[in-house]
């Protein structure tokens, strides 16, 4: 089915919603430009990607399961660069059932974790960080974590920060009923972990389930979860890290309106000048609609700034948020679903809508819902205009089959029209999981196609790829640390390089090379010499090449300087960029 068939089943199956509104669509729908597709099979039986990244120079990263037999599986990595050829593909099986959950990018490393079943149902985090180039494994990895006996340890992130510490999250179960929150920390060089903590958050034998964690441009870690305060009631619990683990503060979140709901966040971001915010579902009290989204912000000493809860009184019926993310001036973007008014026998839509920095609400939007229900994903901001929302939805035309979807909004919200993306021949599941854009303004939606193209059997799933050019300038979700050490050799000097794109707008990326280690100041300058911005303030980095991103979006045009100064002040350098809006 080609993309224009597939994207009228969707309107048609949803053309009794808003008759108007999906008329327009269809009279003006045009397709967003495909790059390349790419469809991937392991051993002829499941494979499916579950998270992505891209890096500075525009490669895409996935990393997703294959199936090697019918109980066990292995990670699989791929690299594709911005023409979709692929580089390399690399496996890892540490124990029987090997599943990623996690992969950033950075400093010429990929970093994946997930959990890795060693023996029974005995599970571990299994960590690997590989050079970007030649797809090996980096010197002291990979590396798996495990509590003694039989317990469970699952990660569910990864990040590394500026100076190539790696830190792994996510929970240890101790019990069927009681868990905590575990964060691990790496050197660059791998081996046991340097630090391992435990967070046991109110001391009971009840369950602290991690879900989240970010890194801010102080590399201080972030991590939130879900904590029981008795055994029916859970709240948010946000807690804050310096870099060597000791814990700064400790915030918590619950509907006050109700003591026994349950509140459980599902993600975490931290922008550049270090205010977190942590968005989830939250218990409202009612019978009728029993969930609310909640979203929470907090200063950088955790003391909450904010909270905000949305439920639509029109529709009344539970809310559930999947995904966030966040602009330069810490506008927020969230994605989820609502259900359909009782009563009218229609499946949950898919809703989008936008914060401000203050928690006011710009825009919301729901589409779907009447008898052909939209999973949305993913939400990601194209750096300029545009939200994308990717996921997956049925097609009553198609036999009950499931495509990816990516829906587009402009910047008051309204919904751009946008084609679905078929991955097989014969209406067959496609499920979205992971979505990553680049600064060329390519957009990766990824997850599996189940196709009967390659063994005939309609339960075969393989690993699919959809990547087109919508524009902008994607911004990397993996946390605000503006640079990374390199996994190449040293160079042979200080170097500036120009800023590419040159002239940009609205962001550009300024990349550079120390000879060795040391601290180094990057300033932005207007044409009569005036600071404008700092991007790296006489922060301690190691030998080799670094990339930062600087974002003019609250500029005007012009032309605009940016200075370095490196090696204890005897390497500097000034270069010339100019902003066209």
């Amino acid at each position: 089915m080609n993309a224009k068939r597939s994207y009228l089943c969707v309107l048609l199956a949803h053309l009794l919603l808003a008759p108007v509104f999906f008329i327009s669509m269809l009279q003006n729908a045009s397709a967003q430009t495909v790059q390349y597709t790419r469809q991937f099979d392991g051993y002829g039986l499941e494979d499916r990607i579950v998270d992505a990244a891209t890096d500075a120079n525009n490669n895409l990263y996935v990393a997703g399961w294959t199936k090697t037999s019918s109980t066990n599986t292995d990670y699989i990595i791929i690299k594709y660069n911005a023409n979709g050829d692929r580089k390399w593909v690399r496996t890892y099986n540490p124990g029987l059932i090997d599943k990623p959950t996690s992969i950033s990018v950075g400093g010429g490393y990929v970093y994946v974790t997930g959990t890795t079943q060693v023996s029974g149902s005995n599970k571990d985090f299994a960590t690997m960080k590989i050079d970007t180039t030649a797809g090996a494994d980096a010197t002291g990895w990979p590396q798996t974590w495990g509590t003694t006996g039989s317990l469970n340890d699952t990660a569910v992130a990864v990040r590394a920060d500026a100076n190539g510490n790696v830190f792994v999250a996510g929970t240890t179960f101790s019990s069927s009923t009681n868990a905590d929150y575990r964060i691990l920390k790496y050197a660059s060089t791998g081996g046991s972990p340097s630090l391992v903590v435990l967070k046991d958050v109110l001391g009971l034998s009840l369950p602290d389930t991690l879900t989240d964690m970010t890194i801010d441009n102080r590399n201080y870690v972030i991590v939130t979860g879900a904590s029981f305060r008795t055994s029916f009631g859970s709240d948010y619990v946000t807690v804050c890290y310096n870099n060597s683990l000791v814990e700064q503060w400790t915030a918590r979140y619950s509907n006050s309106n109700d003591s026994n709901g349950n509140d459980r966040p599902i993600k975490i971001l931290a922008s550049s000048s270090q205010f977190y915010y942590v968005t989830g579902i939250s218990y409202s009290g009612n019978t009728t609609d029993n969930n609310d989204i909640a979203t929470v912000k907090y200063n950088s000493s955790g003391t909450q700034s904010w909270a905000v809860r949305q439920n639509e009184a029109v529709y009344n019926r539970d809310e559930i948020v999947v995904d966030m993310t966040i602009d330069a001036n810490s506008n927020l973007y969230l994605t989820g679903t609502v259900g359909w008014p009782a009563g009218s026998g229609g499946a949950h839509g898919l809703t989008a809508f936008k914060y401000d920095s203050a928690g006011t609400r710009q825009w919301y939007r729901r589409i779907g819902g009447n008898g052909a229900p939209l999973w949305p994903k993913k939400i990601r901001f194209d750096g300029s205009t545009y939200t994308y929302v990717g996921g997956d939805g049925s097609c009553t035309c198609n036999s009950g089959g499931e495509d990816f979807l990516l829906i587009k909004y402009d910047a008051t919200g309204a919904v751009v029209p946008s084609p679905v993306y078929d991955g097989n021949l014969w209406g067959g599941e496609d499920s979205l999981y992971a979505m990553a854009g680049n600064s060329l303004g390519y957009l990766a939606i990824a997850g599996f196609t189940t196709t009967s193209t390659l063994l005939g059997s309609p339960n075969n799933r393989d690993m699919y790829l959809v990547t087109l050019n919508v524009g902008g300038t994607f911004i990397s979700q993996a946390a605000f640390v503006a640079t990374g050490p390199a996994a190449s050799n040293t160079p042979g000097s200080y170097t500036l390089s120009q800023n590419y794109p040159n002239p940009f707008n609205p962001s550009t990326r300024i990349n550079f090379s120390l000879l060795k280690r040391g601290t180094v100041s990057l300033k932005i300058y207007d044409m009569l010499g005036r600071e404008v911005t700092t991007l790296i303030n006489n922060q301690d980095l190691s030998a080799g090449d670094h990339s930062v991103q600087f974002n003019a979006a609250d500029y005007s045009s012009g032309v605009y300087y940016y200075r370095i100064i490196a090696g204890e002040g005897v390497f500097h350098d000034v270069k010339k960029m100019i902003l066209v809006k």
